[in-house]
């Protein structure tokens, strides 16, 4: 059997939450408050400062998705050196693919091509990350039913594929960001029509029912955070939610219309954390 200590990395945050009239008021004081200012947590920028970032042959930096997928191949096959380069660019510094090796989006890193000038196979200077994963947000959000496919640029639930999509851990600004972020995709996820089959009337980006389901997916996080005790209502919070009450004609009646959505949501996540934290113990 799990001590007590295990069995409360899921259980006590959530006797320290507050409650969601008191969320809803704070969200809608931080709306109130001033205007909308509401950026994305994740992306190169911060990236670069937290990863051994992907180069080219001529050591400048790769971009977007390629950057992203070369990262984590990289980081899946423990390569040393940054630079990645196409077989022609080896060719014309004396080196060539090495056999059997895989590309991806063409290019191979150092590691894979034989014969280059030794400098291309010095690693990179290693990253010390500050950033660490929090044990009690990944004992409750760490599903097994949920599919998660870390290399996006962008995060989304992809409903056709049932599959949250994510930028990878590193490359969000803090452990709270990416928690808050894969909170509200999983609660998109609960509305599945195999799950609570959420119907909230959207037909197309940007509807009215589309703007309830974010409405619906962000207080959903904001719930989950407060639970896990990880933070107060954030401004974060609030300007997402702007963005959407816009939509609806600036009704914060909204708000309120969405809370048994969310509370629903966040009871299904929890208890498929129960039921993994059961099975451990067994």
């Amino acid at each position: 059997m799990a001590s007590r200590t295990e069995a409360d990395s899921v259980r006590c945050p959530l006797r320290r939450s507050t409650s969601s009239t008191d969320i809803v008021k704070q969200i809608v004081a931080e709306i109130q408050a001033g205007p909308s200012r509401w950026c994305r947590a994740w992306g190169a920028p911060q990236a670069a400062k937290r990863i051994v970032w992907p180069v080219r042959a001529n050591y400048t930096a790769h971009a977007g998705i390629t950057a992203i997928r070369l990262w984590i191949e990289a980081d899946a096959n423990g390569y040393t050196s940054p630079v990645w380069m196409t077989p022609p660019q080896a060719m014309r510094l004396g080196g060539k693919v090495s056999r059997g090796q895989r590309d991806v989006l063409g290019l191979y890193n150092a590691d894979q091509i034989e014969r280059l000038p030794p400098a291309y196979y010095d690693p990179a200077p290693p990253v010390v990350d500050p950033v660490k994963r929090i044990k009690r947000a990944e004992s409750l959000l760490d599903l097994n039913e949920v599919v998660i496919q870390h290399s996006a640029t962008d995060a989304c639930y992809n409903r056709l594929h049932d599959r949250i999509e994510l930028p990878p851990f590193e490359f969000f600004t803090t452990a709270k960001a990416y928690y808050s972020t894969l909170a509200h995709e999983i609660i998109h996820w609960t509305g599945h029509p195999n799950r609570l089959d959420r119907r909230l009337g959207a037909r197309r980006y940007g509807d009215v029912g589309y703007a309830m389901g974010e409405l619906v997916a962000e207080l959903g996080s904001a719930f989950i955070l407060s639970r896990l005790a990880l933070s107060s209502p954030s401004r974060a919070h609030a300007d997402y939610l702007k963005r959407w009450i816009r939509v609806l004609g600036d009704d914060y009646s909204a708000l309120l219309r969405a809370v048994p959505h969310a509370h629903r949501a966040v009871g299904f996540i929890e208890a498929l954390a129960q039921e993994k934290l059961c099975m451990k113990q067994c």
